[in-house]
C-alpha cells in the first residue's frame, strides 16, 4: 500500500483522470488530502498546481 498526503486549503479541487479499479472518496475536516492506493508508488500519478490536484490510479484508490 502506498499513501501520499498533501497540505491544502479548506477547499481543494480534485480531478481524477483515471482509476482502473475501485475509488472511495471521504471528506474530513482537515486542510490536507490523503491519497492511498493498494499498490506501489508507480501505481499513482499525482500532480498539484495551486489548490488543484490531478490524479490517476492503476489500483484501488482512496481519497480522504
Amino acid at each position: 500500500m502506498f499513501e501520499q498526503t498533501i497540505d491544502t486549503s479548506g477547499t481543494p479541487h480534485i480531478t481524477v483522470t483515471q482509476c482502473q479499479k475501485n475509488l472511495f472518496v471521504q471528506g474530513k475536516d482537515v486542510a490536507q488530502v490523503a491519497v492511498r492506493v493498494d499498490g506501489e508508488a508507480e501505481d499513482l500519478t499525482l500532480g498539484q498546481e495551486g489548490e488543484t490536484l490531478t490524479l490517476s490510479a492503476k489500483e484501488d484508490c482512496e481519497i480522504t
